[in-house]
């Protein structure tokens, strides 16, 4: 539902680009993919993050009652935490599933392994974020990107999908 506002951007990007392209614009186009592929990249971290938090904030918080202990696991278990559950280096999501148990770990990532696509879909998420730590750790505006808009737009979606993999693996055990 929230994943509209990244197709805007996207429908939005092609149609700026087209018009620049249309009108012979060919340096203030290159500006474009330029900035806008940095932004866009962001942009999808910063949802993928969004997505990860919500979920784990309801797993953890919606059925507690205690406010203090909502409090509790939001400001000091969920909140600000997100880049601390993942190795982005790797290529693999071991240490996110890790926090979950051995158990979950094993199953979650033999799942993965035996998934051509969902494999995929892993690296795509793990690039993604990966990608970002560099971009904004490495001076921003001076940062090159290495990957086209619609390579970042294709990871995106691959990426998704494996964050709807995570969500229904999480929430499975509720039912």
């Amino acid at each position: 539902m929230e994943a509209i506002c990244l197709n805007e951007f996207v429908s939005n990007y092609h149609s700026l680009k087209d018009m620049l392209l249309d009108n012979n614009q060919l340096t203030y186009s290159n500006i474009l993919e330029s900035h806008l592929t940095k932004t866009f990249l962001l942009s999808c971290a910063s949802f993928h993050e969004y997505a990860i938090y919500q979920c784990l904030n309801s797993m953890f918080c919606s059925g507690c009652s205690d406010k203090k202990v909502k409090f509790f696991l939001n400001n000091r278990c969920i909140n600000r935490q997100y880049h601390t559950f993942f190795n982005w280096k790797e290529s693999n999501v071991n240490n996110f599933l890790g926090l979950f148990g051995h158990e979950f770990k094993d199953k979650v990532s033999h799942e993965i392994s035996m998934d051509e696509n969902l494999k995929k879909c892993t690296i795509s998420f793990l690039t993604i974020g990966n990608e970002r730590n560099k971009m904004v750790h490495e001076n921003f505006l001076a940062y090159r990107m290495m990957m086209t808009f619609d390579e970042i737009a294709r990871l995106n979606d691959e990426a998704l999908t494996f964050i709807d993999f995570i969500k229904q693996e999480l929430c499975a055990d509720e039912k």
